[in-house]
């Protein structure tokens, strides 16, 4: 039976964690023949730029310091489009709910998905584990502003995203997984604070799986879907994280059938002419 109390990453990757700028550190040290000095010190140099960004990341590519915040994988065209969409609300009493669906256009990891969720295994709690993470991305509400300046949003939407000053809000209130191998959950993050701040249900934002069967009949294979619905103003900000989410489980799932750790990878990824002939894989969303 699937869990989501643990991450699958720490259970099944097997590596020891690191922090990941030392380990590119030493790479460009090894590399600077061939990369130029320059690079190597973008690393190497107390306080230089490039080791401060990794500084807070473990070897396997996870934070040191746990969970992301909630406006990281975000781009600054979700803030933009902020204001014409709330102008569409107003214009409709406040009330505009959407549903955001998963896209996963490649057939295998549509099928690889679909197989898991109706058998378990590896992947399916990678993906419970990571859609249920997203509960607990809080938004950072100094960092949202930050983006947001010169858009001229209100009060109202900004406690409505991020939560009123001191009691931030998370990308996700209530989770729903529905698969036949599944222990299917229905959480609301911070139940105490959601009582406390009397959250209205339309305001909440769902993410939910669904699996559908194979129709011979139409000639339809079995497919997991993916949706988060809620409110257009909130949804907007969990679009690519719940793709983001998605996605990297397949990628670690893929790795650890290829015997390839997260960190070879990575290396492979940050220097691809020097550790391998062939580009990187095409996205499954793309």
């Amino acid at each position: 039976m699937a869990t989501v109390n643990q991450s699958p990453m720490q259970q099944t990757n097997g590596e020891t964690a690191a922090p990941l700028a030392d380990a590119v550190r030493t790479e460009l040290l090894g590399l600077s023949s061939e990369l130029g000095s320059d690079a190597a010190l973008c690393f190497v140099a107390p306080g230089a730029a490039g080791a401060l960004a990794l500084a807070g990341f473990e070897l396997d590519g996870e934070l040191s310091s746990g969970n992301l915040p909630a406006c990281a994988f975000n781009d600054l065209y979700k803030w933009s489009m902020l204001p014409v969409i709330r102008s569409i609300e107003r214009d409709h009493a406040d009330d505009v709910r959407v549903v955001f669906a998963l896209n996963i256009r490649s057939q295998p990891e549509r099928d690889a998905l679909a197989r898991a969720a109706a058998e378990g295994g590896t992947l399916h709690a990678r993906v419970n584990w990571a859609l249920s993470a997203l509960s607990r991305r809080l938004f950072d509400r100094s960092v949202f502003m930050g983006a947001a300046e010169g858009l001229g949003l209100d009060a109202q939407t900004v406690d409505s995203i991020c939560g009123p000053a001191g009691a931030p809000r998370a990308l996700l209130d209530v989770l729903e997984l529905d698969a036949p191998t599944a222990q299917v959950r229905r959480t609301r993050n911070s139940p105490q604070q959601q009582a406390e701040r009397a959250v209205p249900t339309k305001d909440l934002v769902t993410v939910r799986t669904r699996l559908e069967a194979a129709d011979a009949v139409a000639g339809t294979s079995a497919r997991l879907h993916v949706e988060a619905e809620g409110p257009w103003h909130r949804v907007t900000f969990m679009e690519t994280p719940l793709m983001q989410a998605v996605h990297e489980s397949l990628l670690r799932e893929r790795l650890q059938h290829e015997g390839t750790t997260y960190a070879r990878w990575g290396k492979a990824a940050r220097f691809p002419t020097t550790f391998t002939p062939s580009p990187p894989p095409r996205a499954a969303f793309f």
